[in-house]
């Protein structure tokens, strides 16, 4: 187990360290780490919209499947974990600067089980913007970890279990989509 963390601190150690060092990569840095999340998730919004217009109502819907995956992977599979789990933030455990603040605990990323989760319902509807919303949530992610408020097993975590959850979620809506 000491050398799983020994490998999580130095990769956070590489991206955290990025910080700091000019005010055009701290902006960066906050770019993908906070404002990010909100072009991606307008993105995905107007995608379901445009599809609604054109009459494509199963696109629509299978867009809006993966948004509420990503709500239930967010609230209910991450704050049920933090609920049992607590992991302090980075910043706050190891006492360093930060780009971003942070009251919450850090496993899993509540941004990257939400984006993944969504990355996977809109990969099974879409492959190509499914395979966008993939590198989006990585990189939210990234940013995250060279912001000082994730570790990267809290990335790495919150991806699988929204990979799970986007995956169950369209499986369920499958099976009982046609009663709802």
């Amino acid at each position: 187990m000491d050398f799983l963390r020994s490998i999580d601190l130095s990769v956070f150690h590489f991206f955290s360290d990025l910080a700091g060092q000019a005010a055009w990569s701290d902006a960066v840095i906050i770019f993908f780490g906070h404002y990010l999340a909100y072009l991606v998730l307008l993105a995905v919004l107007i995608f379901a919209y445009v599809a609604f217009r054109a009459g494509r109502q199963s696109h629509g819907y299978a867009y809006l499947v993966a948004l509420v995956s990503g709500l239930v992977a967010r609230f209910v599979v991450a704050g049920g974990i933090r609920f049992f789990y607590h992991r302090p933030r980075p910043f706050a455990a190891l006492n360093l600067p930060h780009l971003l603040t942070e009251t919450s605990y850090a496993f899993p990323s509540g941004h990257a089980i939400f984006f993944f989760a969504l990355a996977t319902g809109v990969f099974i509807q879409n492959r190509r913007l499914g395979s966008w919303l993939y590198v989006f949530a990585l990189l939210i992610g990234l940013g995250r970890v060279a912001a000082g408020v994730h570790y990267p097993s809290d990335i790495f975590g919150g991806a699988v279990l929204g990979i799970a959850v986007g995956w169950l979620g369209y499986r369920l809506c499958l099976r009982f989509g046609n009663k709802v």
